[in-house]
């Protein structure tokens, strides 16, 4: 009681703390984030979605959220990934994902308009754990066919240049985003299943992936078209 009271005491205070808490973070859908312009573009029913980690700085009332909520963390300077670093690996992780979205079209036979330009936004993004999920998004809207089933399906992951996908840091927080506003189905990186189940709700279906070949073909057993497939 003498602890509660007193977080509660330092709570009203609003002393700065050291470190920062960490919980789950707003769910974004990809498409919002890409620009596809001189060319033809093939607008989804289904969505992409990416989620995100909240971070803030560390007060006595975020302390006593983070006490009182399993889902929230807190954690030291130390631990934190700077916003400069963060920022870079956000303009790699976009400069991958276009890359390799349209490098899959040309292997496939179906490249975009060569006129095509797409742009991926930063805003309110950083980091590289979005490089799967922007892939599978710029894939949707450039061919006909629904990837996701017109569902909205949860995906977390790097990409790298030849299409394999790493692993992401708190993917159990991205889990539990997910859970909270009712995605039913989550990729994220091989090895990382287990870690992302250990705090999601039972009703979310979480499925490991390696590859981008892995996460088309997960997509397609969820119900959508495959890459390329009938016009919508």
């Amino acid at each position: 009681m003498l602890l509660v009271s007193s977080l509660v005491f330092l709570a009203g205070a609003g002393l700065p703390l050291p470190g920062y808490s960490v919980g789950p973070g707003p769910i974004r859908p990809v498409d919002e984030h890409i620009t596809i312009s001189g060319g033809e573009v093939f607008p989804a029913s289904g969505e992409v979605l990416m989620a995100t980690v909240a971070f803030h700085p560390l007060s006595p009332f975020r302390a006593l959220q983070a006490w009182l909520d399993s889902n929230i963390e807190t954690v030291q300077p130390d631990d934190v990934v700077s916003a400069d670093v963060r920022a870079r690996d956000m303009e790699d992780s976009r400069d991958v994902a276009t890359t390799v979205a349209l490098h899959r079209l040309d292997r496939l036979g179906l490249e975009p308009d060569e006129r095509a330009t797409v742009g991926i936004s930063a805003a309110g993004v950083d980091g590289n754990s979005a490089g799967l999920a922007f892939t599978l998004a710029i894939l949707d809207l450039l061919t006909a066919g629904e990837l996701t089933g017109g569902r909205g399906i949860g995906v977390t992951g790097t990409i790298e240049p030849d299409g394999d996908v790493g692993p992401v840091g708190s993917v159990d927080l991205k889990a539990v985003a997910m859970g909270q506003v009712g995605v039913d189905h989550l990729l994220v990186p091989a090895g990382q299943g287990g870690e992302a189940a250990s705090r999601a709700d039972d009703a979310l279906e979480i499925t490991e992936v390696a590859t981008l070949d892995q996460a088309l073909a997960v997509l397609e057993r969820l119900g959508g078209d495959p890459l390329g497939g009938p016009p919508r």
